[in-house]
């Protein structure tokens, strides 16, 4: 196996930082970087996604949609 795991706290943390504490992991569906996890924005509620792509910056679909208006 290649890389070192990443624990769900710190990728908890992580998201929190970079989301500004609109969006959670629920830590119970984390299993690594690249695999999908469910996450939950305060506003738009659930959605899954690869948790690398949320901690670099990717947020829920619907607040995507309303930073292009």
């Amino acid at each position: 196996m290649s890389g070192k795991l990443i624990g769900s706290a710190d990728i908890q943390k992580r998201v929190q930082e970079k989301h500004e504490g609109r969006v959670c992991l629920d830590e119970s569906t984390y299993v690594k970087m690249k695999a999908k996890a469910r996450f939950i924005d305060i506003e738009f509620g659930e959605w899954w996604a690869r948790a690398n792509s949320v901690v670099y910056g990717t947020g829920h679909p619907k607040r995507a949609i309303l930073k292009e208006c």
